[in-house]
């Protein structure tokens, strides 16, 4: 199994992709890694709100939720 992983590892490469960013994080812990990416949704959350219209956010928002709670939603109050 192992040398199977290398094996796709390696194919990634040799087609391209540059592993040395997910490389480093698999040197992280799962806390470090879910900080780090806390702290980039925290930054992505910032400039949504300073370039996306509050028309466009609200849509959105409703159409994933729509997306992932579907038919469950006729039950939600109004």
């Amino acid at each position: 199994m192992a040398s199977e992983v290398r094996d796709e590892w390696q194919a990634a490469i040799d087609f391209g992709i540059d592993v040395t960013l997910l490389e480093e994080n698999l040197r992280r812990t799962p806390a470090e890694r879910f900080r780090r990416l806390n702290a980039i949704n925290k930054i992505l959350h910032e400039v949504e709100i300073r370039t996306v219209p509050e028309d466009v956010r609200d849509r959105r928002a409703a159409e994933e939720l729509v997306a992932k709670f579907g038919d469950l939603l006729k039950y939600a109050a109004p």
